[in-house]
C-alpha cells in the first residue's frame, strides 16, 4: 500500500505514457483490443444472454409477466 504523497511505480508509468504519444497510441490500441476481445456487444450477447435466460427460466411464468410489463 502506497501512503499519500508517494509517487510511486504506477504514477511514473503514467508520466511516461503522457510524455510519449506514440507509448500512448500503443497502449490505447492494445486496450481498445482487449475491451473488443471481453466486452464487444457479440461478446455478452454470447456469454450472459444464455446465463440470463438460464436464471430467467428458473422462474417461469413471473419472467415471462416481467418481460411482458417492461415493453
Amino acid at each position: 500500500m502506497q501512503h499519500p504523497g508517494e509517487a510511486g511505480p504506477a504514477v511514473a508509468r503514467a508520466a511516461k505514457l503522457l510524455e510519449d504519444p506514440e507509448q500512448w497510441r500503443d497502449s490505447a490500441e492494445r486496450n481498445y483490443e482487449i475491451g473488443r476481445r471481453h466486452f464487444s456487444f457479440a461478446v455478452v450477447r454470447e456469454r450472459f444472454l444464455p446465463l440470463i435466460a438460464s436464471v430467467a427460466s428458473c422462474y417461469g411464468d413471473e419472467a415471462a409477466a416481467m418481460r411482458a410489463s417492461s415493453r
